[in-house]
């Protein structure tokens, strides 16, 4: 499909309003703490309570890697698509639904980090499979994550799934996904030896390793707009992958092979955050919203094309506006 029925102008003018009107509302509540009670390795330094309270230092870190994701975001729809700032703005309109986003927390390492995994594993598609050194910082960067994130473990063989077949070479494939996912636990577990010791470490690695299975208590308990709004994003995800794979043989081969990296990892993490989430208020959607607004991207060529974008689009953010004042109020 051609680039230019996708939304440019309207879609930004009216993901910034919707922006604007999420961060506003914060002056008048204060969102819930986001509990996280996940070995992460910050507790090392014992400063897990200072980076991931709703304070003052929480609030700039948990902007800054907003951004992040989003600059991010831009890069790679840049790459794929050409300049168009849509995608990244619709990923901060959909983080921002959720109040406690705008605060760091663990989730948000893991969002962008995944992010860049991922971009590096379609560059190594499109190179052939020819370039190791790329498929090793990919799954580098994707053990670097699941040092803030246990259960992300879960996602490493899916992913190699998918990357197989992106390279006749299958042993210096598997060699190099080895190395690069062992290296950061192998960093993580000598610097623990180095700042507390043999049994300190043990103490860690026990935990972390406990981590990918251990299922805390769940509270969850949904607002009735809350409820809607997942329930679209959710059936708009459906039909967005339902059409890139029904039009996949149009794509160009950097658009398709992204797209496929990005199914499988919308299908992983929502089934890892299914099983392991444990309040609403903690916010999961960074990590989820990142790669699907990509794929909300190409459902967006459809409705921009027949002019109804403008009308749909509204209204999602009109819900969304409406489950922020149903917080408040």
């Amino acid at each position: 499909m051609r680039t230019d029925s996708y939304p440019r102008y309207n879609g930004s003018i009216l993901s910034v309003i919707a922006i604007i009107a999420l961060i506003a509302s914060y002056l008048f509540f204060r969102p819930e703490p986001s509990v996280n009670n996940y070995f992460t390795h910050f507790a090392l330094f014992n400063c897990d309570e200072i980076l991931f309270s709703n304070n003052a230092l929480s609030l700039v870190l948990g902007i800054t890697f907003l951004l992040l994701i989003s600059i991010s975001i831009l890069y790679i729809s840049t790459f794929i698509y050409g300049q168009n700032p849509f995608t990244s703005l619709l990923f901060l309109v959909l983080a921002l639904s959720n109040p406690s986003s705008l605060y760091f927390s663990p989730i948000h390492i893991v969002s962008l980090l995944f992010l860049w995994g991922t971009f590096l594993s379609v560059i190594y598609k499109l190179e052939d499979g020819n370039n190791n050194e790329r498929i090793f910082l990919s799954f580098f960067i994707y053990s670097i994550g699941i040092l803030f994130f246990p259960p992300m473990i879960w996602s490493i063989p899916a992913l190699i799934i998918v990357n197989i077949n992106s390279t006749d070479n299958k042993l210096k494939f598997i060699f190099s996904i080895i190395i690069g996912t062992l290296t950061p636990f192998v960093i993580s577990a000598a610097i623990q030896y180095l700042i507390g010791g043999w049994d300190q470490m043990s103490i860690s690695i026990q935990s972390y390793l406990q981590a990918f299975i251990d299922l805390k208590e769940r509270h969850i308990a949904m607002s009735s707009p809350l409820i809607c709004k997942l329930l679209i994003i959710t059936i708009l995800t459906i039909i967005s992958i339902v059409y890139c794979i029904k039009n996949r043989i149009n794509f160009t081969k950097s658009k398709s092979t992204l797209l496929n990296r990005l199914f499988f990892y919308v299908i992983i993490t929502i089934s890892i955050v299914l099983v392991f989430l444990q309040n609403v208020n903690y916010p999961f959607g960074v990590l989820l919203y990142a790669p699907i607004s990509f794929l909300l991207f190409e459902i967006s060529a459809i409705w921009n094309k027949k002019g109804w974008f403008s009308i749909y689009y509204s209204l999602f953010l009109l819900l969304l506006i409406i489950e922020r004042l149903s917080i408040i109020l």
